[in-house]
């Protein structure tokens, strides 16, 4: 096992990431799959590499992202996205360590955790940001 650890059968610069997904996006990525012929871990990576990177962008050749130094929660509406149902599908996949580091930093940024930004950016890419309520941002004064 060069390259993994034994215990986990993770490769060495890889993380799990894992969310939970609407039953109505859980579909749509089902329809995704079947449409262009791959696994949903392919599918809900190349959304997150689009997201993070760009459609051409290098993971390689972008500044690293400043890691968060505040504790963040779940989003004010407590993980539910509106008019989405309640989150009831596992989305498990291995994405490089980077793609972590720089999902949690976004995700602080927003005041979320690493996990419902995940959410958040597999939402707005398949319906748009519509779907999505605004943040309420506290005010600084």
């Amino acid at each position: 096992m060069i390259g993994q650890q034994a215990d986990q059968g993770i490769v060495v610069g890889q993380t799990m990431l894992t969310f939970w997904l609407p039953e109505r996006i859980d579909t749509l990525l089902g329809a995704h799959e079947r449409r262009c012929q791959c696994s949903r871990s392919e599918v809900l990576r190349a959304i997150l590499r689009q997201y993070l990177y760009g459609i051409s962008g290098d993971p390689d050749q972008t500044p690293a992202l400043s890691q968060p130094t505040v504790q963040v929660r779940r989003g004010e509406w407590g993980g539910r996205l509106p008019q989405l149902g309640k989150n009831t599908a596992q989305a498990k996949l291995l994405v490089p360590s980077r793609w972590s580091r720089d999902l949690t930093a976004l995700g602080a940024e927003a005041g979320v955790t690493r996990s419902h930004f995940a959410r958040e950016v597999v939402v707005t890419s398949l319906l748009g940001h519509a779907y999505l309520p605004a943040r309420n941002r506290p005010s600084c004064c």
